[in-house]
């Protein structure tokens, strides 16, 4: 029935859409009537984020399906098991690779020889000795919080700041604490995050490897035996002579170019046990979602980007805001001219208790998101003009009448669409002036469209977003040295040509804006591309991973590809 009578239905559907009855319900009929128009069948099957798991629990659905043969797992229970496991991998010459909850899009952790699962046991929160910190670092302890590396940023959330606390009306959240910034995904681990260089959002707020005051780190000589260091910036926390006194079997190295190299490394220089990270006192933020034409957005970015780097306090400050853009054009019923719509999403300090609730699709269960995958995949194959409507609306159905005040830990984290089947990859510009952003935008909106000309099948299945960050002092974050805007574009699973779709975008960014691909989503990078778009900062890096990586087993064929023409 659809395929004959699509255009009917893509017409029915603005007109509901515009008539403003309820755009979840709007949604849910459009699921109903394509989610078993035909089996999906698709030759290219992506990495996807399976559905949320309990806290800790270890999610290997990506990493083992995707993963070649020839690995073995092993899962450290302990500071002094991770030792002995690594020493083992090296007894055995065998090449070693950490993982945490296993949600990265890219080949980073494959690996012939040993996968640690750090996720499985090395998840606990530890305490933070005093004694060898500098006497202005001890005074402030409580700015700090220390966790093993597979903690995810969910449990971190959690000891910092419990949810019974935060759901008292009574509770003072200066009490508590939270993280400086946060994933839009709780679920993911402290290393998963910090190792690839992750980003939350707030052009005034740092991406994860800049919350870090120090780390565990464990490696190999060139003989195989297991060394640690304590790695920090020249201006550390510890005291040298009170550490080296105390923590013999520890090599401390207080030294920037080493600490911003090996920050964000994707594991190529060793195993991170733990990370001593900022934090900062609990707060509430207002949440307000609001759709409109992307050209009156355009409009508003200087404003907005003004009200973000406002101090707290200040009038019309925002603590961040985001963007969501469905790059194909949907019928304004009013003037009748087609629109490319975005919503905005602002986030202000605000004063408990939590007030009002974000809209049903937030909450929606996997099962519900996996319908609309299989739906929106469909359309795209059978009745391709329902594609942009069914988006538009999906888009619709995340606004807000009014704005909610809850948690600042719930306000920034997406909610159920992360459970959602995808592909993606996401790519951070130089985000310094309005116009900046704003052409790479419009270009991506530009390259989507013009895909879907020469395919009619093929789009870009879910809005991109434009997320923004400070600048990194992590020598190979994407981040690096400039306020940054995030792109990503997240398409989803058996969407028809989305590896394509994404190779062009990432080619896009990289040559007309300097864009540099996030480690952690797909990518393709290569010694060219990483000297191109690092150019003052990738010998260093190399330099540093040669010196921890003396031995060659934090090495695997994505390494390896990365630097085999700087060898």
């Amino acid at each position: 029935m659809v395929q004959d009578n699509g255009k009917q239905l893509a017409d029915l559907t603005e007109e509901l859409i515009h008539m403003h009855q309820d755009p979840q319900k709007t949604l849910d009929a459009l699921v109903d009537e394509f989610s078993s128009v035909h089996e999906i069948h698709d030759d290219v099957v992506r990495p996807y984020k399976p559905d949320p798991q309990p806290p800790q629990d270890f999610n290997n659905v990506d990493l083992f399906e995707r993963m070649p043969p020839g690995y073995t797992i092993h899962q450290p229970q302990s500071l002094q098991d991770l030792i002995n496991t690594i020493a083992e991998a090296g007894a055995k010459k065998l090449p070693i690779r950490a993982a945490g909850t296993c949600y990265a899009f890219s080949d980073v952790t494959f690996t012939s020889g040993y996968i640690l699962e750090m996720n499985r046991y090395l998840h606990k929160i530890l305490d933070i000795d005093d004694s060898v910190l500098k006497d202005d670092s001890a005074a402030n302890v409580r700015t700090m919080c220390k966790a093993e590396s597979g903690t995810m940023i969910e449990s971190i959330n959690e000891y910092l700041w419990p949810t019974s606390e935060r759901e008292n009306p009574d509770s003072n959240p200066a009490n508590w604490r939270t993280v400086m910034n946060q994933t839009g995904y709780q679920g993911l681990s402290i290393a998963g995050t910090t190792g690839v260089g992750a980003h939350g959002s707030g052009i005034d707020k740092p991406p994860m490897p800049d919350m870090v005051l120090s780390m565990h780190m464990i490696s190999l000589d060139e003989n195989g035996k297991v060394t640690q260091f304590c790695i920090e910036p020249t201006v550390g926390i510890s005291d040298p002579a009170k550490f080296r006194q105390k923590y013999s079997d520890i090599e401390l190295i207080q030294d920037d170019a080493t600490f911003y190299s090996a920050v964000v490394s994707f594991g190529c220089m060793g195993v991170i046990y733990s990370y001593t990270i900022k934090v900062q006192p609990a707060f509430f933020l207002e949440e307000y979602r609001y759709s409109q034409p992307w050209d009156t957005t355009k409009q508003q970015l200087p404003q907005l980007i003004a009200d973000n780097k406002k101090s707290r306090g200040d009038p019309g400050a925002l603590h961040s805001f985001e963007m969501w853009i469905s790059p194909y054009p949907v019928k304004n019923i009013k003037t009748k001219q087609y629109e490319v719509i975005s919503v905005v999403s602002t986030y202000k300090y605000a004063q408990p208790p939590a007030k009002g609730k974000r809209p049903p699709s937030f909450f929606a269960p996997p099962s519900a998101n996996e319908a609309l995958r299989i739906a929106v995949v469909n359309a795209c194959r059978f009745v391709p003009e329902m594609v942009p409507l069914m988006m538009h609306t999906a888009l619709l159905a995340t606004l807000e009448k009014s704005p909610v005040t809850m948690p600042s830990t719930m306000a920034l984290d997406f909610g159920s669409p992360n459970s959602t089947k995808v592909t993606v990859s996401d790519c951070g510009m130089d985000a310094s002036t309005p116009d900046k952003i704003i052409a790479a935008a419009d270009a991506t909106i530009n390259l989507f469209q013009d895909i879907q000309k020469k395919n009619k099948h093929q789009f870009a299945t879910s809005p991109f977003s434009l997320r923004f960050t400070s600048p990194s002092k992590a020598l190979v974050a994407m981040e690096y040295n400039r306020d940054s805007v995030m792109i990503e574009t997240p398409i989803l699973l058996k969407s028809p040509g989305a590896d394509d779709t994404l190779r062009q975008f990432r080619n896009l960014m990289m040559s007309k804006f300097d864009g540099r691909p996030h480690w952690g989503q797909v990518n393709d990078m290569t010694t060219e591309k990483l000297v191109n778009l690092y150019p003052d900062t990738y010998l260093t890096f190399f330099k540093t991973y040669q010196k921890f990586n003396v031995s060659g087993l934090f090495e695997n064929t994505y390494v390896s590809t990365l630097f085999k023409d700087l060898h």
